[in-house]
């Protein structure tokens, strides 16, 4: 993606952060963060699904990718509000993402190694969802 010419980011930022609207900021803000939570929420639920978690690897609920995203999620959102979001803590959600990718490729290949037809719905969600992230990763 090529970088956007200063004066369109310029514009943009007037846009979304007008200066004469304090308000403004923090209501964007607070959407934004609403937005990743429910993201979150929903990657969760749909990864601790009974219809997933029959074909998860076996272990305890709070050892699962999908449990522990939403509190790395939380975590990042409260600590961006704060001004205080690390790379460390960023480092943290990506390893929980990606545990929960790896889980549901290893979920996709098991369903169709044991013959039974993939779900189009859960796969097509997880390849919406890692668009979605990697597209708020990269802003």
């Amino acid at each position: 993606m090529a970088p956007a010419p200063e004066d369109g980011l310029a514009a943009l930022t007037d846009v979304l952060f007008p200066p004469d609207d304090s308000t403004a900021t923090d209501t964007l803000r607070r959407s934004f963060g609403d937005g990743f939570r429910l993201l979150a929420m929903r990657v969760q639920s749909q990864g601790l699904s009974p219809k997933l978690r029959r074909r998860s690897r076996p272990g305890q609920l709070t050892e699962s990718p999908f449990y522990r995203i939403g509190g790395a999620s939380e975590v990042i959102v409260e600590r961006w509000f704060a001004g205080v979001l690390s790379a460390s803590d960023a480092d943290v959600w990506r390893g929980e993402y990606g545990r929960c990718r790896e889980q549901l490729t290893e979920i996709h290949w098991r369903v169709e190694r044991e013959g039974v037809s993939t779900d189009v719905v859960y796969w097509s969600w997880s390849s919406a969802v890692s668009r979605e992230w990697r597209r708020w990763w990269r802003s």
